[in-house]
Formats: C-alpha cells, structure tokens, sequence
C-alpha cells in the first residue's frame, strides 16, 4: 500500500502541500517496520487522518514515530 501511495500521489503532491515531515508513507514504512503489523497498523491510519492540507499549524511540522 505505501509503495503505491508514494508511486501515485508522492509526485503528484507539491513539497507545500505535505504539512508533516517525514511524509505520510514514510512514517508508515517506518511504523510498520519499527513497531510490526499489529502496533504499527494502528499507527498509520491515525497519521493519515492528520495528514490533510491545513492539518499542521505550520507546514513542515515534524511528526516522528513514537519510540
């Protein structure tokens, strides 16, 4: 699913239209190998839904995953 997000939207979306860093398919790629498929799976969807235009109050706000 992130590798086909980043093939069909990554380009598509200007560097100002990505509120957080790091992108939102990276911090899954992250959080799944980071945490699993189980912890990691209900990390991403929560960070998709934060993940829209005028989410951030700044654009560029850093939102890592949890340790």
């Amino acid at each position: 699913m992130t590798s086909a997000d980043r093939r069909t939207f990554g380009l598509a979306l200007l560097p100002a239209c990505r509120p957080y860093t790091p992108s939102c398919s990276t911090y899954a790629l992250k959080a799944l190998h980071r945490h699993g498929a189980l912890r990691g799976g209900r990390l991403v969807p929560g960070r998709f839904l934060r993940c829209r235009l005028g989410a951030a109050r700044r654009q560029g706000s850093h939102d890592p995953v949890p340790g």
